[in-house]
């Protein structure tokens, strides 16, 4: 015969075996389900023959039968812990089976009291931790930001940091906010770490307390080894949400920074879609406008001005006095404090924006490229471009002759930010934009900053010409190109002052 069912023979069916396993015939039924429950995770992961299997069937479904109809439980804190093969073990799924079948499961409300009256302690206490890792996490945002800035300035302008010879002083600079970074990143992982250890403390206090607490009961009989240690085990369940919450919640105070600061974009930016897409002329009126950034410094005060299609405006001003800012007020990217901005009649945050985008040409004083193909940085995704459309443009702009001298022609890829190409040549690109979509608006921020004077002349003539039919403002400090305009606005002191250029 087996040896398992001779152990199991005389420990269940025979009455001598009461005497066997330390006369505990409860320590006997948790030793056996316990081993029955190895048994079926080796037959599952390492193979047994069917005859053992089923054999070990047999006795599972004969033992279990018994328990269940010969048990003599008064409370489910009087299972023991069992012991076997010299380690401790505690089957908290078939403890957790024999209380529910047998239904005879005690709270101690006493014990339990001791570990729920942490928890508000604990989240008084967590709050406070949260607080201070979104303040590091902010920090060390602000600091991370600042250090890929700083790596993205000096590679791309490396020429010019060793032609000023400011090497050293560089190194020096990107040292400090490396360290800088450095000290964040420890600050965040010294935060988490105590965060980590104040979630244990109130984890291990309550069991100090209570192992003291169920001792004295024991002492007075009130309770068993047994009953205490399952609490213990199963307060630990109580106790593991509570600190999957809190460690949840600790981790979404990390991110909360860079949330809060999208947040603030979503909520500022208008992504709203207006009704107006009627037909837009050009015509753009301004009337006492006023306008700050965040309620602050006064860049516009109670301006007015008139722009009218076919004719070339100049926007003139010493360095930061808002010419820039006019331009984005203009493209609703902006909205003005006080005042009205119309288009053809119709207030400008009554327009579909992306309508209204589709009908302004911009091009900045900073123009971007995209790392694409000429000719896709030109025509912008408009469909009806011919070939010889596009060939005409490159030779008014000045392009054809340095594309043609290219290996793939138009098809030849700028680079980031179109780093293969110089300051000129990318502003003729961007002015090329301009002659391609030829809409009502035309805003132009200082297009000439990158030409000689002969380019200079030439591309002004080209754009006068082309756009002639268009309303166009052209931003710059350029005489020559301010005198090609026939009205000038002049920005001094918040206010603009209309000036007349010539017939």
């Amino acid at each position: 015969m087996h040896e398992k069912w001779k152990i199991l023979r005389v420990v269940f069916f025979e009455e001598k075996g009461a005497k066997i396993y330390m006369g505990n015939r409860k320590l006997a039924y948790m030793i056996f389900v316990t081993m029955e429950c190895n048994f079926r995770c080796s037959y599952c992961y390492e193979g047994i023959d069917k005859e053992t299997w089923s054999m070990n069937i047999d006795i599972a479904d004969k033992v279990i039968a018994f328990i269940l109809t010969n048990s003599d439980f008064d409370k489910a804190d009087e299972i023991e812990i069992a012991f076997h093969g010299g380690e401790p073990l505690l089957n908290f799924d078939i403890i957790k089976y024999i209380i529910l079948k047998l239904n005879k499961s005690v709270i101690r409300w006493d014990l339990l009291l001791l570990i729920i009256i942490m928890q508000p302690i604990a989240n008084i206490v967590q709050k406070k931790m949260r607080k201070k890792n979104e303040k590091i996490s902010n920090y060390n945002r602000e600091n991370l930001s600042e250090l890929f800035s700083a790596i993205k300035e000096y590679t791309t302008n490396l020429s010019d940091i060793i032609t000023l010879g400011i090497g050293n002083y560089i190194h020096n600079k990107f040292n400090a906010i490396l360290q800088r970074q450095k000290k964040s990143e420890t600050h965040i992982c010294v935060n988490s770490t105590i965060n980590e250890s104040i979630l244990d403390l109130f984890f291990l206090l309550p069991v100090c307390i209570i192992l003291i607490a169920g001792g004295i009961e024991i002492n007075n009989n009130a309770l068993t080894i047994g009953g205490l240690l399952l609490f213990i085990q199963y307060s630990g369940q109580l106790y593991e949400p509570f600190t999957m919450i809190y460690e949840a919640l600790y981790s979404y105070s990390s991110v909360l920074p860079s949330i809060c600061r999208v947040q603030n974009f979503m909520e500022n930016v208008d992504f709203s879609v207006g009704k107006g897409k009627a037909r837009i002329n050009g015509r753009i009126e301004i009337n006492n406008m006023s306008f700050s950034y965040d309620n602050s410094k006064k860049i516009f005060e109670n301006v007015s001005m008139l722009f009218l299609p076919r004719n070339v405006y100049a926007i003139f001003g010493e360095s930061g006095c808002g010419k820039s800012t006019l331009c984005k007020i203009l493209l609703g990217l902006w909205d003005i404090d006080r005042g009205c901005i119309y288009i053809d009649g119709i207030d400008i945050k009554e327009y579909d924006k992306e309508y209204l985008r589709k009908n302004i040409t911009y091009i900045s004083q900073d123009c971007f490229l995209f790392n694409d193909s000429i000719y896709s940085n030109i025509i912008l995704g408009e469909k009806e471009v011919s070939d010889q459309k596009f060939i005409e443009i490159l030779e008014k702009v000045g392009l054809a002759e340095v594309i043609q001298q290219l290996p793939h022609k138009e098809k030849t890829c700028v680079g980031e930010k179109g780093v293969k190409f110089s300051g000129g040549q990318k502003q003729k690109i961007a002015l090329a934009r301009a002659l391609i979509r030829h809409t009502p608006i035309v805003i132009l921020d200082e297009p000439t900053s990158g030409l000689d004077l002969k380019n200079e002349e030439l591309v002004i003539d080209c754009l006068l010409n082309e756009l002639s039919d268009s309303t166009l403002i052209i931003i710059s400090h350029t005489d020559n190109v301010i005198n090609k305009c026939t009205i000038g606005y002049k920005i001094e002191n918040k206010q603009i002052e209309l000036v007349k250029i010539r017939n």
